[in-house]
């Protein structure tokens, strides 16, 4: 054979390295040119020739030129290994590599995000469509043979001469970046020459990514990709380039370059220099420059996904130095989608290595590290007073929701010690609140919208994480024994005395007064017998009190409701933003808040009684409403004016298409109208969720005359003054109705149907005339409007069956019914436009002529909920 044929062993070694190395360097050097010049079959006959010299390198093989059998994950010595790691021999190889796994930048696109509770199968799929084509190597099996090369390459160097290698590639590439960055104007570079820059360091990664899978060497062992297992001194020798290398990639000035035209940085700004005499348009460079830096940053996530397979569970060790980073790059805030859905790759492969199922376990076991760093980031730029990284944002709302995911973990994914969240963590998420209001109390001033929407955004993960702690602690706690409620008559005046004292106390915001751990109606002294109750809240049951301290202290929700109401006050004071996109994520805040406020209520209401608990939703209407009111009552102006502008004449469709769109500030009517139903949608949740009829008033003079001042105009006027009544020729109301915008009816109706559900229905039955005669037009309708009529109406039956029973009687044009005394009585019809009738014959015969031009579906709506009048029992007189 060729070895028998150089002599003995010393001599072999000798001369295999001065004959075998040289001419790999040759043909290495040649592969970057011939695959510029789109000679892939030849870059291929190439990297089998490297292939061949390299393999005829190995010891102890059992066929001499078996690939497999070289990268596999058994130890290997080569004879070349101390010759491929000379410096000039690393350069020439690296120089090689680097241009031939140069990406095409132009193949990537802007994809979907991925959602934070997303599951490992749509994560791997994301990750198998976020691949990058090569600039210069298209064909499959080329890029195949070029990776084995590589592969070869790093198990004839050996482990420990492989991690030099790698830190050397990337040693190399961030001095580059720095010197860069650091130069700013100095050093003026063509668009092409930056291009070519980025794409030259993403090559390295992927060189150097390709050297760590052949280290480990990753299936070729004849099983899975990552069935292997490396001995403790390979183990030892990567620990040791991963605590070198790591806090070098996740920092500055790599990993923190732009992926999205809407975050400048230094670095991006002063790297960026384009020449009056370049060819590519000026206006291109930053989308290319974007694509470049998130290619370079994707291509270094996927030398972490590989470090983490290879390191195992030891990565574990390194998790306080890449996890947040990895965060800030998941975010989908500030990101290029192609980087986040990259981060999310990474940090799966991270939670898999460690032992964790998925990405939420991994985040929650270290839940307390990374909420830490948040709160200490954002203190120091509340006291620089300085603009919060967006990035930041995107990291609270991943970690937040991530915990939310896990609300209920499995006993599986409880693995490394892990335990549920919610339980201990509230104080925590609560003092990264505060640090959070901290600095938008001082920057709110000169925050822009986008900063002022990422805000809110965090705001609106904040209610929820606050919203399922308390679920949490209401399923854990579903079961306890409620106290003996005594007879109401017994203590009529006793919801006013304790509501007066629960206001005068418990404020909106949060108390730097009351310990958050102190129940103060379980400090209360029980008044003695004959004192005045102006001063102290009375309290039915004292001794139930006096034997259940420790339960009032665990069920307070004291931290969950001053960070609800903390987000409320700033949501209140933004609601009123020049942005709708504000306004609108605002009011889903508000409502969230106000729900979470209502199950605090309710279950202190079911734990302790009606006169034995405090609900926290009560001061916060008092406190808030003013504020959503008035927001509620000037958009619904803005639009009644912009609606009144086209009332009178019939407008082109193009003059129709321009109104509804924003000009000079002004938003346009669709947008009012989803601003006017999330507050509607307010207002719902407000009757619903307070107790007593507290919001009947308010509803009654607040928002009852802007629902009805809406439907005056979202109703059709009858040209002939029929009163609703049409003939055969003229345009029946339906379909007037349905060319009129009618996207806040549906609204309006939803809000009316849970006002006359809730606790205010009896506090509001002298609306219900009014109210319900509003509704009637909508039951010609044969949609979902009709139906939402109907069962509103309903609810206003429940309260008084007879506010509407004479409208409804008109309006199905049955027969009045006679009185039983009088048989000669004139009947008439409600209309003026109708004649009288001496008998109950001749409006039968006028009533049959009537209903052949009224509306089927608004005469069958008006009997069908006669006839549910009839059903009702029979109601007490108020």
């Amino acid at each position: 054979s060729y070895k028998a044929h150089l002599g003995a062993t010393n001599d072999w070694k000798r001369q295999l390295g001065r004959s075998a190395v040289p001419t790999i360097l040759e043909l290495v050097e040649a592969l970057p040119a011939l695959a510029k010049s789109g000679r892939e079959s030849q870059v291929r006959h190439h990297l089998r020739l490297v292939n061949g010299y390299i393999v005829l390198s190995f010891r102890g093989m059992t066929n001499d030129f078996d690939l497999r059998e070289c990268l596999s994950a058994g130890k290997r010595k080569s004879d070349i290994g101390s010759a491929l790691s000379c410096t000039e021999v690393v350069d020439v190889v690296k120089d090689a590599f680097s241009v031939i796994f140069a990406p095409d930048i132009d193949s990537i696109t802007c994809g979907p995000m991925i959602e934070t509770g997303s599951s490992s199968n749509e994560i791997a799929l994301y990750q198998e469509s976020n691949g990058c084509r090569f600039l210069y190597i298209r064909d499959e099996q080329v890029i195949e043979a070029a990776k084995t090369t590589v592969h070869l390459f790093a198990r004839a160097l050996g482990t420990k001469r492989c991690a030099f290698v790698i830190d050397a590639c990337f040693a190399d590439m961030f001095e580059a970046c720095s010197r860069s960055c650091s130069s700013g104007g100095q050093h003026l570079l063509t668009n092409e020459e930056l291009l070519n820059r980025r794409r030259c360091w993403s090559g390295s990664c992927v060189f150097a990514t390709e050297l760590m899978r052949g280290v480990c060497g990753l299936g070729y062992d004849g099983g899975s990709k990552d069935s292997f297992k490396l001995s403790k001194s390979n183990l030892h020798v990567l620990s040791s380039l991963a605590s070198s290398i790591l806090p070098v990639i996740v920092s500055g000035p790599v990993w923190t370059l732009p992926t999205t035209l809407d975050v400048p940085t230094e670095e991006s700004i002063s790297d960026v220099q384009v020449l009056p005499n370049n060819e590519v348009n000026a206006a291109t460079l930053p989308i290319t420059i974007m694509n470049s830096n998130a290619i370079l940053i994707s291509t270094l996530m996927g030398f972490l996904c590989q470090l983490a397979r290879a390191l195992g569970e030891s990565v574990k060790l390194q998790l306080p130095t890449i996890l947040f980073p990895l965060l800030e790059r998941a975010s989908p805030i500030g990101n290029h989608s192609y980087v986040q859905r990259a981060a999310f790759a990474c940090l799966w492969k991270i939670s898999r290595s460690v032992g964790y199922r998925n990405i939420s376990c991994l985040l929650a076991s270290n839940f307390d590290y990374l909420v830490d760093i948040l709160s200490l980031r954002l203190c120091k730029y509340a006291r620089e007073q300085s603009a919060l990284e967006r990035s930041l944002f995107g990291v609270v709302d991943v970690i937040l929701q991530s915990a939310i995911s896990r609300v209920r973990p499995a006993t599986s994914d409880l693995k490394n010690g892990d335990e549920p969240l919610f339980m201990g963590h509230i104080a925590m998420v609560e003092h990264m609140l505060n640090c959070l209001l901290g600095h938008f109390d001082r920057q709110s001033y000169n925050m822009d919208n986008l900063s002022v929407f990422d805000t809110v955004s965090v705001f609106r993960s904040m209610n929820t994480f606050m919203d399922a702690s308390i679920d949490v602690f209401i399923s854990n706690n579903k079961d306890a024994a409620a106290p003996i409620i005594p007879e109401e008559d017994k203590d009529d005046g006793c919801f006013l005395s304790r509501l007066d004292f629960e206001l005068s106390i418990e404020s909106a915001g949060c108390s730097e007064d009351i310990d958050s751990n102190d129940d103060i109606f379980g400090q209360q002294e029980p008044y003695a017998e004959g004192e005045s109750t102006e001063q102290t809240p009375p309290f039915p049951n004292s001794d139930h009190s006096a034997n259940n301290d420790e339960a009032d202290e665990t069920t307070d929700f004291v931290q969950e409701i001053g960070a609800i109401n903390g987000i409320l006050s700033r949501c209140c004071y933004l609601i009123c933003n020049a942005d709708l996109r504000i306004q609108v994520l605002c009011c889903e805040t508000i409502l969230s808040g106000f729900r979470s406020l209502g199950k605090v209520g309710s279950f202190r209401k079911n734990l302790h009684g009606k006169y034995g608990s405090i609900n926290p939703l009560l001061p916060a209407i008092a406190e808030f409403w003013p504020s959503i009111a008035a927001r509620l009552r000037s958009a619904s102006a803005s639009l009644t004016s912009a609606n009144r502008l086209s009332r009178s004449d019939l407008l082109s469709i193009r003059h129709v298409m321009a109104t509804d769109q924003p000009e000079h500030g002004a938003p346009s009517k669709s947008s009012l109208e989803v601003l006017i139903s999330k507050l509607l949608l307010i207002v719902s949740e407000l009757c619903c969720s307070s107790d007593d009829g507290f919001f009947a008033d308010r509803f009654e003079n607040d928002a009852y005359p802007i629902v009805a001042e809406l439907m005056q105009d979202i109703l059709p006027e009858d040209g002939n003054g029929s009163g609703g009544r049409h003939f055969p020729g003229q345009q029946p109301p339906s379909s007037l109705f349905a060319k009129s915008k009618h996207s806040l009816v549906l609204p309006i109706v939803h809000c009316l149907e849970c006002t006359f559900e809730s606790s205010c229905r009896y506090g509001l039955s002298n609306l219900i005339p009014s109210a319900g005669t509003m509704l009637f037009p909508l039951f010609s309708d044969i949609g979902p409007i009709g139906d939402a009529a109907s069962v509103a109406v309903k609810a206003m039956l429940l309260v008084d069956r007879d506010a509407l029973w004479r409208g409804l009687q008109t309006l199905s044009g049955r027969a009045f019914p006679c009185h039983a005394m009088i048989r000669s009585s004139v009947i008439t019809i409600t209309n003026t436009t109708e004649p009288a009738f001496s008998d109950v014959k001749d409006f039968c015969v006028a009533s049959s002529q009537w209903l052949k031009y009224h509306d089927r579906t608004l005469s069958q709506r008006a009997g069908d909920l006669l006839d549910f009048i009839e059903r009702l029992p029979e109601q007490p007189i108020p």
